[in-house]
């Protein structure tokens, strides 16, 4: 898969994970404080695999709130240099909202 369709999964991962952080809150009345806790819940029930919460180049997604560029908790991918913070990162936020 070329870089450009690994930068669309990851963002679309992004999105997803930012609605099971949704859930998680309804069920927990808290957002979850990593990704690890989508996998392994509090109540100890998940249907998500650890796989899921790493993106293309096989980074984990980081949380970071309170939202700084969606109306939920940001989910980001560092993106293909692996490194947070940096121009070429993806989350759950639209192209015109990106760094």
């Amino acid at each position: 898969m070329c870089g450009g369709g690994f930068r669309g999964t990851a963002r679309n991962q992004a999105f997803e994970l930012a609605k099971i952080a949704s859930l998680f809150k309804l069920t927990a009345h808290r957002w979850p404080t990593s990704t690890d806790e989508l996998v392994r819940p509090p109540w100890g029930v998940s249907a998500l695999l650890p796989e899921a919460i790493r993106d293309p180049w096989g980074n984990a997604f980081r949380f970071v709130g309170p939202p700084l560029r969606s109306d939920v908790l940001d989910v980001v991918s560092a993106g293909p240099d692996g490194v947070f913070f940096t121009g070429d990162d993806l989350g759950n936020w639209s192209e015109a909202e990106a760094p």
